[in-house]
């Protein structure tokens, strides 16, 4: 489930019985098609919404966990951020590829600025400090500053 484009969401109450499968703005229910137009998340329950976090590729999408077992808020981003370690050095998630850096650069911020734990698409999952919070905002506005956009 690397880049979390193509996904399986299975609620542990009902297993097999409760499966979506979430492929950009198609979603299946068992054998019922339809479309999510991502204005607003795609809520599972009350506990966790799925949303659309474009950048990687233009259909990511983000699991958002609002109360899990860590006690805490958590993001499962896909490749939105590869590792930790792509805060403070984005060559690392630029190598990786993007279909729009500065809408990567943005909903990282977005994302980041309410996630207490954010599960990467290829690392451990971290807990998102202020100052990661600071870093992804001036990325934010640096680049906007650099390319003349109004934030």
């Amino acid at each position: 489930m690397c880049n979390l484009e193509n996904l399986y969401f299975l609620s542990p109450q009902h297993c097999r019985k409760a499966r979506r499968h979430i492929v950009g703005n198609n979603i299946s229910y068992r054998e019922t098609y339809y479309l999510h137009d991502w204005k607003t998340p795609y809520v599972i329950n009350e506990d966790v919404e799925i949303i659309r976090t474009p950048g990687h590729t233009p259909d990511c999408v983000s699991i958002i966990v609002k109360r899990s077992n860590l006690g805490a808020k958590v993001a499962i981003t896909g490749d939105l951020f590869e590792k930790e370690e792509d805060i403070v050095d984005d060559s690392f998630w630029r190598d990786a590829g993007s279909y729009n850096e500065d809408v990567q650069r943005w909903n990282r911020a977005e994302v980041a600025s309410t996630a207490d734990v954010i599960i990467p698409g290829h690392g451990p999952a971290f807990a998102v400090t202020e100052e990661m919070r600071r870093e992804l905002k001036r990325q934010v506005h640096n680049n906007s500053a650099e390319s003349g956009e109004k934030l």
